[in-house]
């Protein structure tokens, strides 16, 4: 071989292997269309409606996000954290009655979501307790709000608050 062809040799290994490498970090639309057919339905993901949060003052560094989630992704699948940057903890509640008709809130560890199933999260039920606020959330703001599932993509959301209270927006969700 010549020096010519050494060096066009050389260069054709050292593309070859730049292909290589850049198809190895990128992988084929095809090969995410495999994954997202895992999920369901193309591009399937869970729809969230109706997201919204109570107030919150200096003095209550708490508070709560309701919202409602569909289910369509064509398989079971597992609501498994929320995080915002204007809370220092996210926390999924359900709120029970005791034998005493006492309600109390409980931290769950996840949230199942059956495949074709819609949840709902309201006042006195299934919510997102939001505790150590880092600001005051008053009517009208915004906040993101970020959830985690097991098998669908995290949702990045505007939580827009309402309310201090449930009563003033959804009477009739109201446990009184």
């Amino acid at each position: 071989m010549n020096n010519d062809s050494r060096q066009l040799f050389k260069i054709a290994l050292i593309g070859f292997a730049v292909m290589i490498t850049f198809f190895a970090l990128f992988p084929s639309a095809h090969s995410q269309e495999r994954e997202y057919r895992k999920l369901g339905q193309l591009g399937a993901t869970i729809t969230v409606t109706d997201i919204w949060a109570r107030e919150a003052t200096e003095k209550d560094r708490s508070t709560a996000v309701f919202l409602t989630l569909e289910n369509t992704t064509g398989q079971d699948d597992v609501l498994i954290g929320a995080s915002t940057p204007y809370a220092e903890r996210a926390d999924l509640h359900n709120t029970y009655k005791t034998e005493y008709d006492v309600l109390t809130m409980r931290q769950v560890e996840d949230i199942p979501l059956p495949e074709g199933e819609t949840i709902v999260f309201k006042p006195g039920r299934m919510h997102i307790f939001l505790v150590g606020v880092k600001q005051p959330l008053r009517m009208g703001m915004e906040f993101p709000l970020t959830l985690e599932f097991e098998n669908s993509p995290k949702q990045h959301l505007r939580v827009r608050i309402l309310s201090k209270t449930d009563d003033d927006i959804y009477p009739a969700h109201s446990l009184r």
